[in-house]
């Protein structure tokens, strides 16, 4: 179940009514979102929320998006997961007929982390709730409050490499 930080922006252009679906269609199977209508189109929507809007354009335009979309992966989007197996479901998932540019599983700044770049272009950042605490920082002392609470932007090299992850060197 998605527990928060579900986010992600823009619209996804398709060139056929076919394709409108099949994309439509593909995001409701993985996330579990909802047709819905807003502002006389149709658009996803999952926990309540207005998702991304998908959009039938002429064969010019379409092939502009995804030239700039391959190259660019010009949607971000990121979902937050309370456990890791839910977190490998959606991962596999998302990455057939995708890539998975970087290393899964854990990282500073959450027990397991996955990024994928699926099908239709669009960049997900896929988590599990919560972040690796500090070496003298308990979960309930931040609550998982990295922002403002949690120690974890102070990290040492040292404390990465206690962690098991060289992240370090993109500090």
């Amino acid at each position: 179940m998605i527990v928060g930080g579900f986010e992600q922006s823009g619209t996804i252009f398709v060139k056929n009514r076919e394709e409108y679906e099949e994309v439509m269609q593909y995001y409701m199977k993985i996330f579990g979102m909802e047709k819905v209508h807003y502002h006389m189109e149709e658009r996803l929507k999952i926990n309540g929320e207005i998702f991304f809007g998908i959009r039938e354009v002429d064969e010019e335009l379409y092939t502009a998006y995804r030239t700039i979309a391959n190259q660019t992966h010009v949607f971000n989007s990121s979902a937050c997961y309370e456990t890791k197996s839910e977190v490998e479901e959606v991962l596999k998932k998302l990455s057939d007929e995708g890539s998975t540019p970087w290393e899964t599983g854990i990282h500073p700044w959450c027990p397991y982390y996955a990024y994928v770049n699926d099908k239709y272009s669009v960049r997900w950042y896929i988590s599990v709730k919560g972040h690796l605490p500090c070496s003298d920082c308990k979960k309930s002392d931040c609550e998982g409050d990295w922002d403002t609470k949690c120690r974890l932007p102070n990290w040492t090299e040292e404390l990465y490499k206690q962690h098991g992850t060289d992240w370090y060197k993109y500090v």
